[in-house]
């Protein structure tokens, strides 16, 4: 049985990282294609100096989104501590170089919790209290 070193899960996550935004290229190639194809055979549908569709570019991701160890530490304290105490609780546990900042932290809560709630309406506050 083989043990990772944290350099080895930080390995893992940028490769998985690199991973995804292939696989999102790749998503926009396909899309493109079908585009063409599309209009191939139905004449242009956009105007060729109209701005680039919004699947042109992938979202690039967050600190948080890139390292699992972290999210997982901010996912287990999100439900019943700050985000100050939340932005200690990473200092104490990880490095000092790739900080986590409250207003990071803001808005990696905000998207999980639209994500959430695009999964489920019916809940009222998805992924934790909001926390000031």
């Amino acid at each position: 049985m083989t043990t990772f070193r944290s350099p080895d899960l930080e390995r893992l996550a940028s490769i998985e990282a690199m991973a995804q935004t292939a696989i999102d290229g790749l998503r926009s190639i396909i899309h493109t294609a079908r585009q063409l194809a599309e209009g191939a055979s139905g004449g242009i549908q956009r105007p060729l100096n109209a701005p680039p569709t919004p699947f042109s570019r992938p979202k690039p991701c967050s600190k948080i989104e890139r390292r699992p160890e972290l999210q997982a530490l901010i996912t287990a304290r999100l439900a019943d501590q700050t985000f100050d105490l939340i932005i200690a609780a990473t200092a104490a546990h990880f490095p000092p170089e790739p900080r986590t900042f409250r207003s990071a932290l803001c808005r990696w809560r905000q998207r999980k919790a639209a994500e959430l709630a695009d999964l489920n309406p019916q809940l009222s506050t998805p992924f934790g209290q909001f926390h000031q």
